[in-house]
């Protein structure tokens, strides 16, 4: 199941959708991982990275809650903060401080995968 209604999937199958929002293509996309490729013939790689390439910080968080099905709201309860705050972090109008990064790290098992982003900010 997609957890998406009927008319979300009717919706996107007539291509009426203005946006799609990285939680729904979360969802839909495991259903279509196999066509992807005929579909995309120029994506190499990983077809969630092709849809939002983790450039910045923002993109890779986008592409993390696209990953994990996660809405905005969701992610910013179990980090607890406000969920204007990830939009904050996705539109790269600010980052993370030491203490959210680490309870991101902690609720997801992360090993550093967004590290890369904040490599200026560890150099003395």
């Amino acid at each position: 199941m997609t957890k998406l209604g009927h008319n979300t999937i009717a919706r996107l199958e007539r291509e009426e959708a203005k946006s799609v929002k990285p939680w729904v293509l979360g969802r839909v996309l495991p259903f279509y991982l196999a066509r992807f490729k005929e579909a995309f013939p120029d994506a190499a790689g990983d077809a969630y990275d092709y849809l939002i390439p983790p450039k910045t910080f923002g993109d890779w968080l986008r592409n993390f809650r696209m990953r994990r099905q996660l809405r905005p709201g969701e992610l910013a309860k179990s980090l607890g903060v406000n969920k204007f705050t990830i939009t904050r972090y996705e539109s790269n109008q600010s980052i993370p401080n030491r203490d959210i990064r680490r309870r991101f790290q902690e609720r997801y098992g992360l090993n550093g995968e967004s590290d890369r982003f904040f490599q200026a900010e560890a150099s003395p």
